[in-house]
């Protein structure tokens, strides 16, 4: 049932609450103070079932996404771009010695201000590029030579490549 929002378990929780809620209202409506107490708790008692069901399906939902997020490794990101987090970079960069892992669209900046050390990254760690293509350039690749870490993307972004690509 992965994948579901809304699971038969939960249906009956909905169901059982609506009773409450129900059974509450014709219990309070029948005149009585003792039934109209009574009524009116079973009524609390279904409309804060109802709440407490949305409150952890959202809360369900939220712990999800960031077991996602966290699964695949992302450990922070950034509001700003360039400039406004180069001194978070040059902290990670210096630090980093398993591997970079750099994702971008055009990483412009990125070669600017890094192109003199993309060689010494690769000496001290494995460096990995995700880069969307270019306008009016495609990219064909055997899954063969794309395991093998070799790829014809090298001809379409030789300033970032270059440096980092082990021959």
């Amino acid at each position: 049932m992965k994948g579901r929002l809304i699971t038969p378990t939960h249906w009956v929780y909905i169901l059982v609450h609506a009773i409450l809620i129900v059974g509450g209202y014709t219990l309070a409506s029948s005149g009585g103070l003792l039934r109209v107490g009574i009524g009116s708790s079973l009524i609390a008692a279904g409309v804060t079932g109802w709440v407490i069901f949305v409150y952890l399906l959202v809360g369900q939902r939220v712990s999800e996404r960031v077991r996602i997020v966290t699964e695949f490794g992302f450990t922070n990101a950034f509001a700003g771009r360039s400039v406004l987090i180069k001194a978070e970079y040059d902290k990670r960069l210096q630090q980093a010695h398993d591997g970079i892992d750099i994702m971008g669209f055009g990483l412009k900046t990125l070669r600017e201000d890094y192109h003199d050390e993309f060689a010494r990254w690769r000496e001290r760690a494995s460096v990995r590029i995700l880069m969307t293509r270019r306008r009016g350039y495609t990219i064909s690749c055997t899954a063969s030579r794309r395991d093998a870490g070799w790829c014809p993307i090298r001809q379409a972004w030789p300033p970032l490549i270059s440096p980092t690509h082990r021959a």
